[in-house]
């Protein structure tokens, strides 16, 4: 079997069919830039030999743009996707953790943004002051009901009607909740392929993410 370059590679990866640029991945001597691998390793169609060349690629302790991460982190294996974004720690920006909010887990983006020193994206943020929310509201609902009689029953739903009006609403999130007409741009076909986020086997163009039974 011929062996490459990967300048030899890359001059040639737009001319070949997709079973001839997989088949040569592993014909590899070198690699090439982070940009360069990334656009191969999210152009490759097979998953295998894109894989491979993400797994070399992090084996070389190469830094990738957030643009290229959340492709991995979407497409390919999730290890070699986390120790893509882990090499490509010092290269992140506070900007680029809004960006990886919704394909990274929460727990890795709290991580990352604690060893730089960065705030937490607003939706992340957001998102966990409403899980305290739906907590404390359960709470609430498993105490035992107080008996207000009806003067109380009514100031009550008068308060609660004035609280709804004046709840402003929650701005969407990232994360796929099957509204396939607000689909955020997050989910989307990119680089030949359709990606879903986490957990998703199904895309939005299928009517809604619950692949693995979920939303998420």
């Amino acid at each position: 079997m011929r062996s490459y370059t990967w300048d030899e590679y890359y001059a040639s990866f737009d001319d070949w069919k997709e079973d001839k640029r997989a088949k040569n991945v592993y014909s590899l001597t070198s690699l090439g830039s982070a940009e360069e691998l990334g656009d191969v390793i999210n152009t490759l169609e097979n998953t295998d030999a894109s894989n491979y060349l993400l797994k070399k690629a992090v084996e070389a302790k190469r830094e990738f743009t957030s643009n290229d991460l959340v492709d991995f982190l979407c497409c390919n294996d999730e290890n070699l996707a986390v120790a893509a974004v882990y090499n490509s720690i010092n290269i992140l920006t506070e900007e680029d953790m809004e960006f990886l909010y919704g394909a990274a887990d929460n727990e890795l983006i709290k991580d990352i943004c604690a060893k730089r020193n960065f705030a937490l994206p607003e939706e992340l943020i957001a998102e966990e002051e409403e899980e305290e929310e739906n907590d404390d509201e359960d709470y609430e609902e498993d105490k035992e009901p107080i008996k207000i009689g009806f003067w109380g029953a009514l100031f009550g739903a008068i308060g609660a009607a004035n609280a709804l009006d004046k709840k402003r609403p929650k701005k969407r999130g990232r994360r796929c909740d099957g509204n396939c007409a607000k689909c955020p741009p997050h989910y989307g076909y990119r680089y030949g392929r359709w990606y879903y986020g986490k957990g998703h086997a199904h895309g939005c163009e299928f009517g809604g993410n619950k692949g693995d039974g979920s939303l998420w």
